[in-house]
């Protein structure tokens, strides 16, 4: 499927979502008074123009993978998605006063590539729950907050890994990392992956609450 028919077809799941989840049962989606959020009520922001995509670019030094790009240039800039639903490009990388400090954060080389991602593959295999204890790293950009300092984020930098989605456990004095899954040959999870996982996850939790 092309890009262009895939995003249309998560445009069209989404809808379909927001329709069948009028009671915002779904995590995430509705407001919630005890920890005082609000939900993303299945809604996306306003995409991001071209030019304001260039410029974000431009101040990262990265090019953004291309399915994250078409994403917000052509469905939305943050909302509706996984966990507490995506953030916008903008609260995606870190403020102006880290990047004073390491202005390039984001476009290194994540230190972690394919060979080593494939090293964890072997270890989930064995236990789901499996992360990697690792140093500080960078290259990445935070797409959802998951709650417990859990978030996912997606590689950015280097030339290894652009575009997969991995976990992020900052909970404790540990850093934690895995990368995201899928069965079959290519196992690793990019980020229009992750989040159609996400709508068809939403629909079998919807079915099993019948």
């Amino acid at each position: 499927m092309e890009l262009s028919e895939r995003l249309k077809s998560i445009k069209n799941k989404l809808e379909e979502l927001r329709k069948k989840d009028k009671e915002m049962k779904i995590f995430g989606a509705g407001d919630d008074q005890f920890f005082g959020t609000i939900g993303h009520h299945y809604e996306l922001n306003p995409v991001l123009s071209e030019e304001e995509i260039l410029a974000v670019e431009k101040k990262l030094e990265i090019k953004l993978p291309e399915e994250y790009r078409a994403f917000i240039k052509e469905l939305g800039n943050g909302g509706a998605g996984p966990a507490w639903g995506l953030f916008t490009l903008e609260k995606s990388y870190p403020e102006d006063e880290f990047l004073k400090d390491y202005p390039h954060f984001c476009s290194m080389t994540c230190d972690y590539g394919d060979d080593y991602a494939n090293g964890i593959r072997g270890q989930k295999l064995k236990d789901p729950y499996y992360m990697e204890v690792v140093d500080g790293f960078g290259g990445f950009l935070k797409l959802s907050d998951y709650g417990h300092q859990m978030t996912a984020y997606m590689v950015v930098g280097g030339d290894q890994q652009v575009g997969k989605m991995w976990f992020l456990d900052e909970d404790g004095d540990q850093l934690k990392i895995a990368p995201m899954m899928k069965s079959g040959d290519d196992w690793q999870v990019s980020f229009l992956d992750w989040y159609e996982g996400w709508l068809e996850e939403s629909f079998a939790e919807l079915e099993k609450a019948k």
